[in-house]
């Protein structure tokens, strides 16, 4: 998954700071990736947007 996010300084609305980051699940047994875990999904994905449709 990956997360983008800014910031944004409220006294005159300035981006200060934009940033990335990218999520991968892990198996900790055996260090590989794994699939998303649901509880992850259910609290993830209600949030999910669109990055071509937020453009």
């Amino acid at each position: 998954m990956e997360r983008r996010f800014q910031l944004v300084r409220e006294r005159d609305g300035a981006t200060v700071l934009r940033g990335r980051w990218d999520l991968v699940c892990i198996e900790l047994s055996s260090g590989r990736p794994r699939r998303m875990p649901q509880a992850f999904l259910d609290a993830y994905m209600t949030v999910v947007v669109d990055a071509q449709a937020a453009s």
